[in-house]
This record gives structure tokens, sequence and C-alpha cells, in this order.
């Protein structure tokens, strides 16, 4: 109790009692109106990697043209249609600049050591992934050349006796050569025969000789068929129906041990006979046809292939002129023969000179000497080391990747300069409307209605009728209906805040209507005409990507130079316009676009969502 009695000075305040106080110090800093929407803005954490994405998207858009090393403007036909190649991803085996191959054929000559599978035709091999090699088989009776092997089958019809065929193409004989029939079956109904015989183009026909049995058959041609050229004529004959003969192959030779005679026909070749008399058919039994499926290295396969070709020797002695230490590095190809060939070192323009050709002609009654070099085919176009296109290459041999981003570019200019008129135009007409009302509103209300009428179609030809392709035909048509939707909100806007009190008296105090409607109105309603506006950005880059897609975009060569910098005719629109062309055949052209194009269009759209929430007056202060 005696402590309680002595408390200290020190704890006591003084408070006002029975008063109440409405003027106290707020003991946080005031929030203002931005800065209370960047703190919405900040708190959904979706929103703000959105708006990362953007911008990096925007800055990529804006660097990547001007620092890339790959050509993206000029045509480089020869690295056209490669596939993506990516960096460290190619050692996992995705985007390796390898293409897939379905079906290709091959005719059954080249195995591959490895797997004991049939290799494609006109694909070098080493090139070529063994571990996704794979062959379907199939048989059939098309007399297609994808089809090997097999036999064919002549049958008389009806009541005929005989039916002939001949070959398609005219084949050089001489006496001495033998004409060889290796007929795989003949049927046995009674009476059958084949006679063999040549007809040159005079119809002069020779006889060769018959046969009755099935097997292998040679005729030896005499002197009584002179030297020239001869169609082969197979004519088979029977008394009874529907006799037919199994045809394996026909070959000319003047050696019967000749590994390749001088001319030989089976499989398809055979069955390219053609039915000269007679009633029958003439059909192909058990040809096969091999299909191939493959993963293929492009990049392998199209530059480091080496190309063999003569030069003239001033062309070769000014390549060793102009590059020092090639010849003084080059190797002897055989060392016992030093004028033989040169083996240069890596990264000049010729690999190998394998020997001095023959004497040219030179000007003035010179003589030039010819030299047979080789040379890597991809340093021979610029490209020592086999290069990375992230996205691959377009039709024309353009790095698809910069060019995708150089595109953007010049779609996001657009949008922005069309977005800016649209607004521009939307908001003074909107604030005539709501500001005047009456009559002028009506007016310009029936104006924009009947605009936003016009079919669109109808303005895109007309536009392009009389204009023809290029950037002021698209800002026109993209321009031409796009502001209404802002007018519509701005003149919502100005019914809603000119009949305020401080309106009314800025008019009493002798505002003008100028100034009654940017300094007074305008200024309140401006958050909710921000957040109608900020759509309107991806929606313009989204209608001129469509209509650049549809054919209605700037066009080809149609650049758009800003003195700084020149943006490239080929939007977005456009690169998807042209992939598509070769979409089935190269997707890549449209996929990597089209990704990037997607993402912009989410991200906006994000973005713009996230502002049109942080700017709503309605929501000012809430969590």
């Amino acid at each position: 109790m005696a402590d309680q009695k002595h408390i200290d000075q020190s704890e006591f305040k003084f408070v006002q009692k029975d008063e109440k106080l409405f003027d106290t110090k707020f003991e946080t800093k005031p929030i203002g109106y931005f800065k209370d929407a960047m703190i919405r803005f900040s708190k959904n954490r979706v929103n703000v990697v959105a708006a990362y994405i953007l911008f990096t998207i925007i800055l990529l858009a804006i660097f990547v043209p001007i620092v890339t090393t790959k050509n993206w403007e000029r045509q480089q036909p020869e690295v056209a249609f490669l596939p993506a190649r990516v960096p460290l991803l190619d050692r996992l085996g995705i985007l390796d600049g390898q293409r897939k191959y379905t079906d290709q054929v091959s005719d059954g000559t080249e195995i591959d050591p490895e797997t004991g599978l049939y290799l494609p035709n006109n694909f070098i091999p080493e090139y070529i992934d063994k571990g996704s090699l794979r062959n379907t088989i199939s048989y059939g009776t098309l007399k297609d050349p994808n089809y090997v092997g097999g036999t064919n089958i002549l049958q008389l019809e009806g009541n005929s006796t005989a039916i002939a065929i001949r070959s398609g193409d005219f084949v050089e004989l001489e006496e001495g050569m033998y004409v060889v029939l290796d007929i795989e079956q003949l049927s046995a109904l009674g009476g059958e025969s084949i006679s063999v015989s040549l007809r040159n183009a005079d119809q002069v026909v020779y006889p060769l000789g018959d046969i009755t049995t099935a097997g292998v058959h040679e005729f030896q041609i005499t002197n009584a068929v002179p030297d020239g050229e001869y169609r082969i004529l197979i004519t088979l004959s029977s008394t009874a129906l529907r006799t037919n003969v199994v045809l394996k192959s026909v070959t000319a030779t003047s050696d019967l041990e000749a590994e390749e005679p001088e001319y030989y026909a089976d499989g398809y070749l055979l069955s390219q006979y053609v039915i000269i008399s007679g009633s029958g058919n003439y059909t192909r039994r058990d040809a096969m046809v091999i299909r191939v499926t493959f993963k293929y290295d492009i990049y392998s396969a199209l530059l480091e292939r080496t190309i063999r070709t003569s030069v003239d020797s001033t062309v070769y002695y000014q390549v060793l002129e102009d590059n020092p230490g090639m010849l003084e590095g080059a190797t002897l190809i055989d060392p016992d023969n030093p004028n033989g060939g040169l083996i240069f070192p890596e990264g000049y323009p010729y690999t190998r000179m394998i020997r001095r050709g023959s004497i040219i002609p030179g000007p003035g009654g010179t003589q030039i000497y010819s030299y047979v070099v080789e040379y890597r085919y991809g340093t021979s176009i610029g490209f020592d080391e086999l290069p990375y296109f992230f996205f691959g290459t377009d039709g024309e041999g353009r790095d698809l990747f910069a060019l995708t981003w150089a595109g953007i570019r010049t779609s996001l200019f657009i949008g922005f300069v069309v977005s800016m008129i649209n607004i521009t135009i939307g908001v003074v007409y909107g604030a005539i409307e709501g500001y005047y009302g009456g009559t002028v509103d009506l007016l310009m209300e029936r104006f924009a209605e009947i605009v936003g009428r016009i079919p669109y179609l109808v303005v895109l030809t007309i536009f392009y009728a009389i204009l023809g392709p290029g950037f002021l035909t698209l800002v026109l048509i993209l321009i031409i209906s796009g502001w209404i939707g802002i007018a519509s909100v701005t003149r919502t806007q100005f019914y809603r805040y000119k009949g305020r009190e401080y309106v009314l008296a800025s008019r009493t105090l002798g505002a003008k209507d100028a100034r009654l409607i940017f300094r007074h109105i305008l200024p309140n309603g401006i958050g909710t005409i921000i957040t109608a506006s900020v759509l309107i950005i991806p929606g313009v880059i989204f209608t001129e990507s469509t209509l650049a897609f549809l054919g209605f975009g700037l066009g080809e060569g149609q650049d758009i130079n800003l003195g700084l910098f020149t943006l490239t005719g080929r939007s977005l629109g456009v690169i998807l316009n042209k992939g598509q062309e070769s979409l089935n055949t190269y997707p890549h052209l449209v996929v990597f676009p089209a990704i990037i194009v997607s993402i912009l269009m989410i991200t906006f759209n994000m973005f713009g969502n996230a502002l049109r929430d942080a700017f709503n007056p309605s929501l000012r202060g809430a969590e």
C-alpha cells in the first residue's frame, strides 16, 4: 500500500475528458491513387510474373534483331528450311537439328552393317541416326518404280490364241550378243510356246527362237540380224484358254558371265513392256516396296559434305595468295609423289587439291591449267562450324529466331501506333458526345453505329484495291472502327461526372467548355478510361496478326523506316502466313512463331486485366 501511494509523476499523462477530437495526426504516410493501384497490382504474383514476361518479350523484340550475328534480312537459300538446333539441348536429343523422315523408299541395294536394315535412297548413310532406323516391307502388284523385284505374268484371255509384248526402249544389239529370258513358270495346259524376236524402227522383225519350258533360255544373235537398235518382242501362243507365263527377267549381253550386262530388265523395268497384239493382260506379282523411317542430321549432311570441282589456275593461285599459310601448311596426299595432290589445313577454302587437270585456253592465246579441288560446302557459304539456329530457318534461309523477334517488334509498333490513334480519337469523340449530349450525342451515336456496322471484309477489299498492301493501308483498316469502343466508355464517364458540383461551380465562374472537359471531367474519369484502353493494344496486335495471316498484312518487302532503325515488313502475321504454306513439311515455321505470339497475347491480357483491377476506383483501399 505504501508503494501505491507514492507513484512517480512520470507515469501520468494528460487526456481530454468528454471531448471528441477530429484532427488527430495520421501515423502513416498518405497513399495516393497511383500508389494504391500499384500496391494492389503487386500483391498478385501471377500479374507480376506476366508483367516481367511481357517486358522481357518487348526487350527481346527490340534488341535481338540488333545484336544477332545470324542473317535474318537477306535471302540465303542454301540453308533454307533447316530445323531448330539449340546448344546443350542438342546433346539431349532435343532440338538437335535432326529431321525425322517417314516412309522413304529404299531400293534394297544398301544395307547398314550395324543393324542389318535397309538404307533409304538419296540420303548419305553416315548422317543417318542408326538408332532410329526402321524398315517396313510390303508387297503389291503396282507397276511403280518404288516397287522392286517380283515377277510379271503374261496371260491369254477370251478366245485369243496369242498375245505379244515388246520392250519400251530400243536396245543396242550386235552380232555375237545374247538375249536371255529367265522364265519362272509356263503353264502346261497343252500347245503353249513363247516366241522371242527383235523388231527395228522400220518394223522389220527378226525371229530368235521359241521356248516351250520354264528356265533360263539363251539366244545368240547371228549375222542374219544387222547391228543396230531393236525392241525385244515376246509372244505367248497356246490353244488352251487362260494360258500364262511368269517372266522373271530379260537380259541382253555380250558376255554371259558379266556382272553388269548391257541391258537388264526385271521387276519394274520388265513391267513396262507393252502389249502390242492379242487379247489378255500383263500384270505384276510379288513386287516388294521397302519403306524406311529414320532421323537425319540435316546440318551435317548439308554443311559438312565435300564438293569436288575444277577451277582454273588463276582462281586457284588467287585463293592461295589470299590465304597466307594455306600452302605452307599443306601435306602431300602421296608422299612419294611431290607433284601430286595436297591436303590443306582446316579453316581454309579448299580441303584438298586432288590433281592438276587439263590445259584450258586462256585470253590472248595463253594456256591455263585447271585444278581439281575439294572444299567443305559449309565453309564456302560462310559457316566454318555447324551453326545454331534456335528456331531453324525459313524457306529463304533467314534465321527464324531473329526474324520472329523482328516481326514482334513490327507488330508491337503497329499495335502501339494504332492503339494511340484509336484512344485519341475515341476519347475526343466520346468527350464531345457526353459533354454536349442531346442532338449532338444522338447524331454522333448514330454515326458511330453506322461505322461499326460496315462489313469488315468489304473495308479490307476496298482499301487493298485502292491503296494496295502497306503500312498506311494496314493502319487505316485497323482504325476505321477501332475507336468506337473507347468512345463509348468515355461518353459514359462524361455523363457520370458532368453534373457534379465542382463542374457547375467552374462553369459559374466562367470556365470554357475545353477547360471543363480536359481539366475537370476527363481527369476524374481517366481511371475507368485507362482500364478500358489497356486491352486495346493486344487486341490490335492480334487483329494485325490475323489479317497478315490471311494475306492482308504489310506485304513482302514493305519495310517501315523510322530513321534510327528500320522495321521489317514481316510482322508475326506475315511470318505465320508464309509458314502455313509449308506447314505439313516444315512445321517449325509455324510452331515457334505461334508459341511466341500466344505467350505475348496471354501475358498482354493478364497484364491488362491486372491494370484494369489496379486502376478500378471502386477497389481503392481494398485488399
